[in-house]
């Protein structure tokens, strides 16, 4: 499909979360949604962009034809760093790391600097264009990914230019996020689904513009989001609140009645009715 159009982005974010939590050509989802909220991006430029690289991972001189399947997997890891993260010089962003254009992929493709997972996303697309096994981590905070050959598995960080992580350096991460209590979990190495990869790099992108108090941006990221995943009814929340701000009111109380509607426990339908009591007394 073609996305030409923000129309034909929202078609297709409307497509791909109706497979569910199936393998996503994540590039091409993270571009729907960057089209959506910059209609005049040409979505084929920067596709343009990363297949130059795929054909520069392709031509690395550890790949040959007939042997790239069964590439060892530190190899592989070498190969991606190599090429994405020294010659072709993308790295984490971390003089401006909280700029929205760290989490809009077309702008990352662009800078070649952004936040990890959206790098992850990219690292993630070419290691697949290569038919190697790459999926993204349950680690909270920092995004990482896993390459994986039978019952082997490399864990890579794309902020730190591709590097191979092993746990004292996830470890050594995840205390510094969350504090030097903190301790990992075998949760943090499960993979999640590449929807739910696409869902973090919004959520990022909406936490951004909310920061900077642009809050009918990050509305339009969260109604992107609802496109993409109807089901997800805390989103309504979000919505409401993002409305509220935007002086939208009374599609706030809308969306407060539908999330009360929606919520699955008795502690969000009370936060929805206080959201709701508190948009009720702002119309009056």
């Amino acid at each position: 499909m073609q996305i030409d159009t923000a129309l034909q982005a929202l078609e297709f974010l409307k497509s791909a979360g109706a497979a569910g939590d199936v393998e996503q050509n994540l590039l091409l989802c993270a571009l729907a949604f960057s089209k959506v909220l910059n209609p005049d991006i040409e979505v084929r430029q920067s596709l343009a962009k990363v297949e130059e690289i795929a054909n520069s991972l392709r031509k690395h001189p550890q790949i040959k034809t007939d042997t790239v399947s069964d590439l060892e997997l530190e190899k592989r890891q070498a190969v991606l760093a190599e090429t994405i993260g020294v010659e072709y010089g993308y790295i984490g962003a971390l003089s401006d790391y909280h700029d929205p254009e760290n989490a809009e992929i077309h702008k990352v493709l662009e800078r070649k600097k952004g936040l990890p997972v959206a790098l992850g996303i990219i690292y993630i697309h070419l290691a697949r264009e290569m038919d190697w096994d790459a999926r993204g981590l349950n680690f909270p905070g920092h995004f990482l990914l896993t390459l994986e050959s039978g019952e082997r598995k490399i864990y890579i960080d794309p902020f730190s230019a591709g590097r191979a992580v092993g746990a004292a350096d996830m470890r050594e991460i995840l205390k510094a996020l969350a504090g030097q209590q903190a301790e990992l979990s075998h949760d943090y190495y499960r993979p999640i689904s590449d929807k739910n990869i696409l869902i973090r790099l919004q959520n990022n992108l909406k936490s951004a513009l909310i920061d900077q108090e642009n809050y009918e941006r990050a509305l339009a990221v969260t109604d992107a989001m609802r496109v993409f995943d109807p089901d997800e009814y805390r989103l309504l929340f979000d919505a409401s609140i993002l409305k509220v701000k935007a002086g939208q009111f009374q599609a706030a109380r809308q969306d407060a009645l539908a999330y009360i509607d929606a919520a699955p426990s008795a502690k969000e339908r009370m936060s929805g009715e206080q959201l709701l009591y508190e948009i009720e007394r702002a119309l009056n």
